[in-house]
């Protein structure tokens, strides 16, 4: 769904977007870690001055013998990143202290970067059409001449067309040198030309590096021989060369599409981004993105509004059908649940929704349950189908490749699309987590003996890139092809290659674990055994029927229980009562009157009796006729008696009469009316009290069958521990009807696979576009990439990827064309990482946390802050890829959250808390709960401090009083030197290297721990001396480093090394600005945490001053002593 925007609203987006491309400008490439030398490639580096006396070197790479060379990299105008600092001149802004801090351990200005890159055949031939450039010179020299505000998307666009003319004249010289050469081929490139094409570039830039550097660095791939070597080496330049004028013609009218961007992994996105906004036609995740929710909408969870909020959003009804095959009895916490619901509920058709996930709070509980919801609801439209085949929408058709294949694919109908899963993080360790972790049988129940593709998931998880199989342990082994790590183009071949290619030969002896050989997607639909489709079919039906009927008796458990479980029967009868109340007050009404009314005409008929018996008297009293005639005083008087006499009486009877009258007309039918009202209020009153019996009657039997679910009396319920950890509505049963219900789903795929991709089942054609789109080897016509797409994920539900990768896997892919996109780790991820994730997903579900890890980001705060200034829209510094995350700018539009501590003078709103904590015992649960969370996390595991000790037994947590006076910048060389003297006697005492963490906020620290002990004295259980512990080096990179490298990670013990002394407190001051590093380092600590800095410094600054109190001090040599290490 697309929303269309006014022009006041499209400035505001632009304005953003714009921000966010200016900053990816300067992003700058890292070569230094890509030119890394790795198994089956090497380095090389070429100087200016090497290459204008030596050039036939060029010609001599040095591989090993029984190699050969399958490719260069040619990487032109090698420059350090340090360079972009200088830019800091050109700004009249200073960034404060602290900022200064954030620049150098939160920013990645290490190392060198590139103007380009080029990529060589493996005879040294360019291929231009490989050519990237990066955007950083460029935007450095243009904003040396011209000032910030000149860079633009416009300007970059007119620069680039520049220099495809410039790269286009350069290649035609090279046909016009080569021309008479009876070698028509094209000719390896030589060193004149490398140092023509670094020149080209820093005058297409207006930028050249103030340092001595090499001009180029050549990174060569080789791989095994596979037949007789040859010599392979890139030949001097010929002499000349015929030209082929078409050929160059034909390579120069695309030059232009062929630059890509080096550098940043996003600005092609924000570009298209753009766009759309200035078509006013914005995808709806993106635009609420980048739009906050107004604070009057917001729903506080915390608050009786949001408590109120939860309960209506975890009615049973609304429970996700498909459940994870984890352990019966693990229920979700009442906020996963919520979550869940909310998120479910918001997103039916599109949009975004933020979770905040503590750590050790389940984020990835959570999301099983989602995925295996949709994978449920996709299988609903699957069964809906009379045949397999019926999920497709016409007869197949031919696509061709760019390698000039063919493959027939049939397209699906629109109903089965909309359920592809994607999850993505800037955090490679979150992604691989989730999507590695998620096909083990350690994620699935004890108990479950389940598969689903179980034998193409057990061969791509045991194969190695060579074709090797190793055994993988019981909890490694894997359940299903639920998931898999796709990303970089090397995960996509290795994943392509093991999906369907390099076929496990039979053997006597099985090298894999497990009674099933791996499969090939190929050797799996050939060898299917599994039910038909119809059977499937029917099978899920009945799940999905039995699951909907018993959450359909506990939705109208729940509803009973709102309507009659907390009142009596006069309490749920209270309208009814009230009504016969008041109809019987109405009837005595009635009475009355018609009382009053009769009481009336009696006291009449009273009046009437002596003026009738006065009438008869003066009857027989008249006077005679001539007294009358004489008008005597008698007769007078007689005739006035009489008069007087009958005139009362007509007056009584008038009143009579009309007594009679209202008695007739009004009163009585008034009466009867009253009684009729009555009478139907008693009525109603004994229906609802029959209703009240029956409901209670069937409220009690169902609470009979479901175990008298625990339900909060009162709303304030909800705080307590027992249903923050339990939730509602769990039931064990259930449960495993809803993680049966997921095992039919499954099934039902598989079938559906079966059924489909069998020969002449339309389609294996699909299976082959596949295989060939993650080889890099798209469709000709970009509309079939989609539909490719959602071919992958009908056989596996979800793929994983970094937003590194996101813009150039799922290239080609429209707006809305992704059904949903997870974003894990977000508090990690700078704000414009996620604008092509956006693009692509119909629904987005960002989840992460501000109280851990910030972004790091690769640039000075002075050059953002400069360049978020030229917009009045992002001045204020929250789009600031320094200040802001994916994570805050998602919570900023979720109505469903609460408040924290921040910046803010007024707090900062965190969307859709998790609170159950099921990772770190006290201490560290404790502290981190009280300097992050204020206390609002709940703990979730059986013991806040359980007894005894955890390997390698250094005791209970504390604070390692170490002080001395730093070297360099933050390290204090008495710290290192105590965690040498730790890991040194623990070795001598083990023989082994622990399985322990060592944090320290500042990189300094990070490298002095390293390389102490690299250079340690070793010695092992029987006192030999030892030059390393064997896998030292893989030990201290994975086991040391800064509190930034750790998140996502756990570990029994950690340690936490502070550095810093009095002279360098604002290193100290940096690191207890906020809460964020501390929490991190705390809870990456299952059981025990070690705090080595100075006490005496440290228990006087925020955070660290809680931590003091909490931990107990102790001496180094105490420490060592009490753990006998004082050897």
């Amino acid at each position: 769904m697309q929303t269309n925007a006014d022009g006041a609203e499209r400035e505001r987006l632009l304005a953003i977007l714009d921000f966010w491309h200016k900053i990816e400008f300067f992003i700058p490439y890292d070569l230094s870690s890509r030119i890394a030398s790795g198994e089956g490639r090497t380095v090389f580096w070429l100087h200016a001055k090497t290459l204008e006396d030596d050039g036939v070197a060029l010609s001599r790479p040095a591989i090993p013998e029984e190699k050969q060379i399958t490719g260069f990299t040619l990487f032109l105008g090698v420059f350090s990143k340090s360079e972009i600092a200088d830019i800091r001149r050109h700004f009249d802004s200073v960034a404060p202290d602290i900022a200064e801090y954030d620049d150098a351990e939160r920013s990645d200005l290490d190392g060198d970067t590139c103007f380009s890159s080029l990529q060589l055949s493996p005879l040294g031939q360019p291929m231009f059409e490989t050519f990237s450039v990066s955007t950083l010179p460029w935007a450095l020299g243009r904003v040396r001449k011209s000032g910030l505000s000149s860079l633009s998307h416009e300007a970059f666009a007119d620069s680039k067309r520049q220099l495809s003319e410039l790269l286009q004249n350069f290649r035609a010289q090279r046909h016009l040198r080569s021309s008479s050469s009876e070698d028509t081929a094209d000719q390896p490139i030589d060193a004149a030309e490398i140092l023509t094409l670094h020149e080209l570039l820093c005058d297409w830039a207006g930028f050249a590096s103030k340092q001595e550097k090499p001009i180029a660095a050549v990174e060569i791939r080789y791989r095994d021989r596979v037949e007789k070597p040859e010599l392979i080496s890139l030949p001097s330049p010929p002499e000349s060369s015929a030209l082929d004028a078409d050929h160059e013609e034909d390579e120069s009218a695309s030059a232009e599409d062929d630059i890509g961007i080096l550098n940043s992994f996003f600005i092609e996105d924000i570009e298209r981004a753009m766009i759309r906004v200035t078509h006013g036609d914005i995808p709806a995740p993106l635009r609420q993105y980048l739009t906050p929710l107004a604070r009057e909408k917001r729903i506080d969870l915390y608050s009786e509004d949001g408590r109120r909020a939860i309960v209506r959003a975890l009615h049973p009804g609304k429970l996700n059908r498909g459940r994870w095959l984890s352990e019966p009895h693990h229920a979700m916490s009442l906020m996963q649940q919520f979550a869940i619901n909310s998120a479910i509920d918001d997103l039916s058709e599109t949009g975004l929704f933020s979770v905040n996930g503590p750590p050790g709070t389940g984020k990835t509980t959570l999301l099983r349950d989602i995925l295996a919801d949709n994978i449920v609801r996709r299988a609903r439209i699957l069964a809906s189908l009379k045949t397999a085949r019926d999920a497709f929408d016409g007869a197949p058709r031919r696509v061709i490749f760019s390698d000039r294949g063919t493959a027939s694919i049939s397209a699906l109908i629109p109903a089965v699309a909309g359920f592809e899963m994607v999850v993505a993080s800037s955090n490679n360790a979150a992604v691989e987590n989730i999507s590695r972790d998620l096909p083990k049988r350690s994620s699935v129940s004890r108990t479950s003996s389940f598969q689903y593709l179980q034998t193409i998931a057990h061969k791509i998880a045991c194969q190695k890139d060579n074709g090797v199989v190793v055994k993988l342990s019981d909890g490694d082994r894997p359940w299903g092809l639920i998931a898999c790590a796709l990303g970089n183009s090397r995960n996509r071949r290795a994943f392509k290659e093991r999906f369907a290619f390099m076929e496990i030969a039979e053997r006597p002896k099985p090298v894999w674990s497990g009674a099933d050989k791996p499969q090939t997607i190929w050797e799996w639909l050939k060898g299917y055994k599994g039910p038909n489709f119809a059977e499937a079919s029917a099978a899920f039906q009945a799940a999905d029927k039995v699951v909907r009927n018993k959450i359909g008796e506990y939705a109208r458990y729940a509803d009973l229980h709102d309507e009659i479980a907390l009142v009596s029967q006069d309490g749920f009868c209270r309208e009814a009562l009230e009504k016969v109340r008041a109809v019987a007050a109405e009837l005595r009404h009635a009475q009355d009157r018609c009382e009053m009314v009769a009481a009336e005409m009696f006291r009449i008929r009273e009046g009437l009796s002596p003026l009738k018996e006065e009438e008869r008297l003066l009857d027989r009293s008249a006077p005679a006729w001539w007294e009358r005639a004489l008008s005597t005083d008698p007769a007078r008087q007689h005739r006035h008696n009489v008069v007087a006499n009958a005139r009362r009486q007509l007056e009584l009877r008038k009143a009579l009469a009309r007594c009679e009258h209202h008695l007739a007309k009004t009163h009585r039918p008034a009466l009867e009316q009253a009684l009729r009202e009555h009478e139907r209020a008693e009525q109603a009153l004994r229906s609802q009290r029959e209703i009240w019996s029956r409901q209670r009657e069937e409220f009690d039997r169902l609470g009979e069958i479901l175990d008298h679910p625990t339900v909060p009396g009162r709303l304030t319920d909800l705080e307590t521990d027992r249903f923050q950890i339990d939730g509602l509505w769990h039931q064990d049963e259930l449960a495993s009807l809803r993680s049966a219900l997921l095992e039919a789903a499954l099934t039902l795929h598989e079938a559906w696979l079966a059924d489909v991709g069998k020969k002449g089942g339309g389609f294996g054609g699909n299976i082959v576009a596949v295989n060939k789109l993650l080889s890099n080897n798209g469709p000709a016509d970009g509309e079939h990439i989609a539909l490719i797409w959602q071919s992958l994920f009908m056989i596996v539900p979800i793929v994983s990827t970094t937003f590194a990768s996101f813009a150039r896997q799922f290239r080609g892919l429209d707006t809305g064309s992704i059904g949903w996109v997870f974003i894990d780790e977000a508090g990690q991820a700078v704000p414009q990482a996620a604008v092509g994730a956006l693009l692509r997903a119909r629904r987005v579900m960002v989840i992460g946390d501000p109280q851990q890890i910030e972004p790091v980001f690769t640039l000075p705060s002075a050059l953002i802050t400069a360049t978020s200034a030229l917009s009045p829209h992002t001045a204020a510094g929250q789009y600031s890829p320094n200040r802001a995350s994916v994570q805050m700018l998602a919570d900023a539009t979720n109505r469903y959250g609460t408040t924290v501590s921040g910046e803010e003078a007024d707090g900062l709103w965190i969307g859709s808390p998790l609170r159950v904590h099921r990772r770190c015992i006290d201490p560290m649960f404790g502290l981190a709960n009280q300097i992050a969370y204020q206390n609002k996390m709940v703990f979730g595991l059986e013991e806040r401090r359980p007894a005894g000790d955890v390997s390698p037994f250094y005791g209970d947590s504390a604070w390692i009083d170490v002080r001395g006076r730093v070297s360099g910048k933050q390290a204090v060389p008495e710290q290192t030197g105590f965690i040498v003297d730790v890991l040194t006697a623990t070795y001598r005492r083990d023989g082994a290297l622990p399985d322990l963490y060592i944090i320290s906020p500042f990189k300094e620290i990070k490298n002095s721990l390293r390389q102490a002990l690299a250079h340690a004295a070793w010695i092992d259980p029987n006192g030999n001396m030892r030059s390393a512990p064997p896998r030292l080096s893989k030990w201290l990179k994975e086991r040391i480093g800064t509190v930034h490298t750790f998140q996502g990670k756990e570990e029994d013990l950690v340690f936490m090394v502070l550095g810093a002394d009095a002279a360098h407190s604002g290193a100290a001051a940096w690191a207890a600005s906020k809460p964020n590093l501390l929490n991190v380092a705390l809870t990456r600590a299952k059981r025990r945490f070690y705090m080595v800095g100075d006490h005496t410094l440290w228990e006087t600054l925020p955070y660290f001053r809680e931590t003091a109190s909490a931990l107990d001090t102790i001496q180094a040599a105490e420490f060592l002593a009490r753990n006998e290490l004082n050897w």
